[in-house]
């Protein structure tokens, strides 16, 4: 009895694998006409046309491109901590983190700058420097959907803390932008923070840029503890993360296309 069970296995595996057998030659017929198919076309000028149409569709994306702009750079090194971190460094190492969260989930993102420097020519004049940097950052702005422009801020009283978000008045979708931001912060990681959102009226960049814009103060480089964890890498990557989730929250509530 035994043997028979075994046997009977024995030939249902034969079987199974004939029929495995046979399938895998009718996929392989297929894949031949397929290709006899394909070069026919291409003789025939089909194929180029398929391939374009194929090409085009998938570099369609609705999602918006973000310009991420780390504040100062080079010469101008923006706010020093009382531990002595540079804010240009600072707003450099936070912005390539957001860059990476967006970058990981299938986001085109721009960078004003990904080194320590300022972004005028060689031959600018030092007293028009800075200004020349600003106008080109607002150029820059001009390649992307969204733009937040990333600094630290400084108070000559110690006691002062926390991220604060300013918004273009320029456009209406800013003042959400900002609150979605501001919120997310303080809900991750700042939950004494009481700031509230401003208006950027008056500031540079904000009063010539068109597209949903803020300006992130993500935190007080006067203040020990706040400039401690500044210098913390982990605490960046969590920074990162939280204004990250905001923007994209606010591109699905915006319903993007």
């Amino acid at each position: 009895m035994f043997l028979r069970i075994c046997r009977s296995c024995f030939m249902k595996r034969i079987l199974i694998k004939k029929l495995i057998g046979n399938f895998a030659l009718i996929f392989s017929i297929l894949a031949v006409c397929v290709s006899v198919a394909a070069v026919s076309a291409e003789k025939n000028g089909v194929a180029d046309v398929w391939e374009e149409e194929t090409e085009s569709k998938e570099e369609v994306s609705t999602l918006p491109i973000i310009v991420i702009d780390p504040g100062h750079g080079g010469a101008d090194c923006g706010a020093v901590g009382i531990n002595g971190l540079l804010e240009k460094d600072v707003n450099l190492r936070l912005s390539r983190l957001i860059q990476k969260e967006f970058e990981r989930v299938g986001y085109k993102v721009a960078m004003t700058r990904t080194e320590d420097i300022l972004l005028t020519d060689e031959g600018v004049a030092h007293t028009t420097k800075k200004s020349a940097d600003l106008a080109a950052r607002v150029k820059a702005a001009e390649k992307g959907d969204i733009f937040i422009s990333v600094h630290m801020n400084k108070f000559p009283e110690e006691k002062y803390s926390g991220a604060q978000i300013y918004y273009s008045v320029n456009n209406e979708k800013s003042k959400t932008l900002a609150e979605m931001i501001q919120k997310a912060i303080v809900n991750g990681l700042q939950p004494q923070n009481n700031r509230v959102i401003k208006s950027g009226e008056g500031l540079y960049l904000l009063d010539r840029i068109d597209i949903p814009a803020v300006i992130a103060e993500c935190g007080f480089l006067s203040n020990g503890a706040e400039a401690e964890l500044l210098k913390d890498e982990e605490y960046l990557k969590s920074l990162a993360f939280e204004i990250f989730s905001a923007i994209d929250d606010f591109v699905v509530e915006c319903e993007w296309e």
